[in-house]
């Protein structure tokens, strides 16, 4: 929409609004605290622009716009709010104002679950994006009307430092996993970016590249092949497994010359600090643990980190 008029509802000290006064937008700004909107009047003429600010409640637009943008308030003393019905302006409220305007952008909790949503109008075009940067969740936003231009209704991009940004789509297919015996064959595990498993597109990313669930609605993802780099997978070489107790486990560190080990699990139901001190070994090395649940039961798998693939002279990789 370039050129269009948009109102940042939430603008806070300015940081959405300078960012999008950057997108030669007509910008409307508006706070419902005085002191907010001094700030970003500053903020915006400190950097060159023309600012048009106003002191509003974000439940009530001041104009309007071909678009609109709102970031929730999601505390109240000094306490995250989980409900979206408690934040301010409300969901509901966002998605009545969503219908009102061309476009609009609302930037919501990670960890909201979007499949539990039943207020959402069914005639109001959207899609949803999941941001992750650098391997951490950071916020799920939600587009409708005509910034909502994704084929697909769900998107996931990864930010990291030093790279450009990495974007998936699709929808969500049907559940699968390993079964017990080719679980215990994996030679690699692999740990998915967040984006991922809240998007509900591990699955379907997983049958693309030839990857399983390692176990049901698990979601290390595991092979017998290397797989291959990607900036939505953590990958691990597995050097050894046995079932996750403490006589196997303590066994298996023996025969690596282990001692103190760093957990990481899923699907157990102790914490990765108790395991760590209950499978410790006596050798004078240190090693990492992979604990998950299986189809049947729990495996402990003995890992180290996936090294860069070696590259020959001419760069490319061997």
């Amino acid at each position: 929409m370039p050129a269009a008029s948009v109102l940042d509802a939430t603008a806070g000290i300015g940081s959405d609004s300078l960012a999008l006064a950057s997108q030669n937008l007509r910008l409307l700004s508006s706070d419902l605290d005085p002191l907010h909107a001094a700030c970003v009047r500053k903020n915006l003429e400190r950097l060159g622009f023309s600012p048009r600010v106003v002191i509003a409640d974000a439940a009530h637009p001041p104009a309007r716009t071909d678009a609109l943008f709102i970031d929730p308030d999601r505390r109240a003393d000094n306490m995250r709010l989980l409900n979206p019905e408690q934040w301010s302006p409300t969901l509901s409220r966002c998605l009545q104002l969503a219908s009102t305007v061309r476009g609009a952008c609302f930037k919501l909790a990670p960890a909201l679950d979007t499949d539990e949503l039943v207020n959402l109008p069914g005639n109001l075009r959207h899609s949803w994006q999941w941001t992750s940067a650098d391997g951490e969740l950071v916020e799920v936003t939600l587009w409708t009307g005509l910034l909502s231009e994704s084929e697909s209704k769900r998107e996931i991009q990864a930010l990291r430092r030093g790279r450009p940004p990495a974007h998936y789509s699709g929808e969500p297919v049907e559940d699968f996993h390993l079964s017990r015996a080719d679980a215990l064959e994996v030679a690699w595990i692999s740990e998915p970016d967040p984006t991922l498993i809240r998007s509900r597109l591990l699955t379907r990313f997983a049958r693309e590249r030839e990857l399983s669930p390692i176990g049901p609605s698990i979601a290390y993802l595991g092979s017998v092949t290397r797989p291959e780099a990607s900036p939505w997978l953590k990958s691990w070489r597995v050097i050894d497994s046995e079932a996750a107790d403490r006589r196997r486990v303590r066994a298996l560190l023996r025969r690596h010359d282990l001692g103190e080990v760093t957990v990481k699990k899923r699907g157990h139901p102790r914490s990765a600090a108790e395991l760590a001190r209950e499978f410790r070994g006596k050798g004078p090395g240190r090693g990492t643990l992979i604990v998950t649940r299986l189809e049947k039961g729990h495996r402990a798998y003995l890992v180290e980190p996936a090294q860069p693939p070696e590259r020959a002279p001419d760069g490319a990789p061997r």
